[in-house]
């Protein structure tokens, strides 16, 4: 038996990623696209205090003990960060969800990066207060099965 719950919180990872051969030109770029989610998340109705920035991590590939040799294919700065949306209203992160078109038509692109990183998580905090119900229901149906298998 499953019980459809809505979730009372929503937290999106957005992350972003540039490269360049050129540190501050990576920087700069990374720092316009930070912007640009900060000004879509508010458009769309998340509050400053719902939106989190993680630091800012540049990786220099040629100093890396066992990088790629310099080549044509590859650029030399690799500059990432993460803004993190957490909200108590899981529909205005739904909706946003839908619009994120529009960072990628204004030269924006959303970094997956890891493993389900780009999708938003959400969240059942109320879960303990709901338990004992669930508990019951369940009890209530397996004696309901158990009496039918048994007859």
């Amino acid at each position: 038996m499953e019980r459809e719950v809505k979730a009372d919180q929503a937290v999106w990872t957005l992350g972003l990623r540039r490269a360049s051969d050129d540190l501050a030109d990576a920087h700069a770029k990374i720092n316009a696209d930070r912007d640009a989610v900060l000004t879509f998340l508010r458009k769309h109705g998340f509050k400053d205090e719902e939106i989190e920035r993680q630091p800012t991590l540049t990786v220099d590939e040629l100093a890396r003990e066992y990088g790629p040799t310099k080549d044509a294919d590859h650029l030399r700065y690799v500059v990432t960060t993460t803004l993190v949306a957490n909200t108590d209203n899981p529909e205005l992160e739904r909706a946003t969800l839908g619009q994120t078109d529009e960072l990628l038509g204004s030269g924006v692109v959303l970094d997956g990066g890891g493993a389900g990183r780009a999708n938003p998580r959400y969240i059942l905090s109320r879960f303990n207060e709901l338990r004992p119900g669930l508990r019951a229901e369940a009890t209530k149906n397996a004696r309901a099965i158990a009496g039918a298998i048994c007859v």
